[in-house]
């Protein structure tokens, strides 16, 4: 299968979790970079795919995290 939204393997970065993620949670992430690319996966099921951000769109998610999120949940 020929993806245009994954790059190889090759040119990016180990997998690695995220700073947010605790040893016994359930809910952890695991974060790779490439060109121009960041990968998300969760690390209970790596099997199950990846989410794929453009540099620009994990730029703003990380400020958007960074500064706290939605001010509530209907935001999301």
């Amino acid at each position: 299968m020929n993806d245009p939204t994954v790059s190889s393997d090759i040119s990016f970065t180990p997998w690695f979790k995220s700073s947010y993620s605790q040893p016994k949670e359930s809910a952890c992430v695991e974060v790779r970079f490439g060109p121009a690319q960041a990968q998300v996966r969760d690390s209970k099921a790596p099997q199950e795919g990846r989410l794929p951000f453009s540099g620009c769109a994990w730029t703003q998610f990380r400020m958007w995290a960074v500064n706290g999120g939605p001010s509530d949940a209907a935001a999301l």
